[in-house]
């Protein structure tokens, strides 16, 4: 797991669903890690159950704590909650950390009450679970084996698709407390929000799963011009904005299709973003056309960069790990199109201007 910090407002879910005795889905709830929980200013876990058919009606907060109390470790409390849905919630403060593995655990007890945990898995001596608080409803209820795994932005609209915090993490397939798994060999498919911005993605790793929202840190905007003063232009389509399709070069002024977000990555390597959030990709032969349609970094969107000084300021080079370099062409019509390109030139050179 990456660590977007606490300013950035992320959630981290595990949802689940609640069952009569014939498993007919009547309600359910979710625990998960959050970047900023409001009720205690930083880190912690939040855990609720919807009212619908399940109906809660009263809760227990781990430890007694009627009230949130900031001067005392792992103090929480439970409150109604409204908005989207309604029932009953219990909060935590609980500062996760990037890199450790953690698990969420959901505990029926009896067949009216849930009570939500988590479990350090990454410390060396085995810890005991911190419990975050117990649910009641009101009639005979049980777990189903339906449920989801999301991350959620649930922050005002950033100025820029490059403006929204990094995070990434990895999601293990949920087990039952006999380490069976909880549903096992049925994948339901992958939703990944819509909207302008596409620099989210969930890929699989084995029968678990990575989530990624936003854009890396140490990233900065630019406009990119050619030796022969054109600029890399992203293509723009309705459906996608700019971004979603192939890459053109234009003399025109640049404009939020000619804006380009640079990713750091390790081992002088890079990555480069277009408006709505798509990397770019050089993933075809040599003389093929250069596409904005990655929703993440992977060995075809990332590029060795070169600086050397070209008439007297800093040029730039970018390289492939197939060995193509990003070059502007000229097409059969007179236009200019971004190519991946085996050969050396002068139009590979790329200078970095201002971002419009």
């Amino acid at each position: 797991m990456t660590d977007p910090g606490t300013i950035a407002p992320y959630f981290l879910s595990q949802q689940f669903g609640i069952v009569d005795w014939n498993g007919e889905l009547l309600s359910g709830g979710y625990v998960g890690l959050q970047t900023q929980v409001t009720e205690t200013g930083g880190k912690g876990i939040l855990f609720s159950v919807f009212d619908d058919s399940a109906v809660p009606k009263r809760f227990e907060t781990a430890g007694g704590f009627p009230t949130f109390d900031p001067s005392l470790p792992n103090s929480g409390g439970c409150r109604a909650f409204g908005g989207e849905g309604t029932g009953i919630q219990c909060f935590m403060a609980y500062s996760w950390q990037a890199g450790r593995r953690y698990k969420l655990r959901v505990e029926a007890t009896g067949t009216t009450a849930y009570t939500a945990s988590v479990i350090d898995a990454s410390a060396v001596a085995p810890v005991e679970p911190v419990v975050l608080g117990t649910i009641y409803t009101l009639q005979q209820t049980y777990l189903g084996n339906y449920t989801v795994q999301w991350l959620e932005y649930y922050g005002g609209l950033p100025a820029s698709c490059a403006d929204y915090p990094y995070i990434k993490a990895l999601w293990y397939r949920p087990v039952d407390i006999g380490a069976s798994p909880v549903v096992a060999g049925i994948d339901a498919g992958t939703v990944i929000g819509g909207g302008y911005c596409k620099n989210s993605n969930v890929w699989d790793s084995g029968v678990n799963h990575y989530q990624e929202v936003g854009t890396p840190g140490g990233s900065a905007t630019w406009s990119i011009q050619d030796s022969s003063g054109y600029y890399v232009r992203a293509t723009w389509t309705s459906a996608d904005g700019c971004g979603g399709s192939d890459l053109t070069a234009s003399s025109t002024a640049p404009d939020e299709c000619a804006r380009f977000t640079r990713i750091p990555l390790t081992n002088g390597k890079v990555a480069w973003q277009t408006d709505d959030g798509y990397r770019l990709t050089c993933a075809g032969r040599s003389g093929s056309v250069v596409r904005a349609t990655a929703r993440t970094i992977s060995s075809n969107e990332s590029f060795t960069e070169k600086r050397v000084l070209a008439g007297g300021a800093d040029a730039y080079s970018y390289r492939s790990l197939s060995g193509y370099y990003l070059t502007v062409t000229k097409t059969g019509g007179g236009g200019r199109r971004l190519t991946c390109n085996a050969n050396s030139g002068a139009n590979q050179l790329f200078f970095l201007g201002s971002a419009p």
